[in-house]
């Protein structure tokens, strides 16, 4: 056997195990040329198109939140103006309902208000006799229409603020 052992290590020496034949790197070389063929045509442009189209997409979905956000600064800006002029108009109607409210009453604490016997303006009691009284009057037959009641056929010693329309009263037995 020892003989035989400088021949194993003279093809061990010729032969290195790390270094392939020249035939599998021939070989090795055309199928990753053929993968690297067929990647660069046909997946390489499928990965193109899908993220172009993803950042179109994006792209797209930033500009429309961009204009629903400008839209929205718009509407916010329409709301305050709205709600501005709202207050203002509210404030407007509170004065003038304040300043009537003060007509009404001086006209109330003035001498002038009250009538020949000294007396205070006829109240809502006085108000109600007078259209009882003038009721037959008005409609001679039973079947009264209530749209005549608050323009009238009837006088009313009242103010027209309390000019007070009949009221169909329903019992119910409770």
């Amino acid at each position: 056997m020892p003989m035989h052992a400088p021949s194993i290590l003279a093809q061990a020496a010729q032969h290195n195990p790390l270094i392939p034949k020249t035939f599998d790197i021939v070989w090795s070389v055309v199928c990753v040329a053929i993968i690297t063929i067929l990647f660069w045509k046909y997946v390489l442009p499928r990965f193109d198109t899908v993220l172009a189209q993803r950042a179109e997409k994006i792209e797209g979905g930033i500009e429309r939140a961009e204009q629903i956000q400008a839209d929205a600064q718009a509407a916010l800006a329409r709301y305050t103006a709205g709600l501005s002029q709202a207050r203002g108009d509210a404030a407007r109607i509170r004065a003038h309902a304040r300043t009537q409210g003060e007509q009404i009453l001086a006209e109330a604490r003035s001498p002038r208000s009250r009538n020949e016997t000294g007396s205070s303006p006829p109240g809502p009691a006085d108000c109600r006799r007078s259209v009882r009284r003038s009721w037959p009057s008005c409609a001679p037959n039973s079947a009264l229409s209530p749209s005549l009641w608050p323009g009238g056929c009837w006088e009313s010693p009242c103010p027209p603020m309390a000019r007070i329309r009949p009221r169909w009263r329903v019992f119910s037995p409770s």
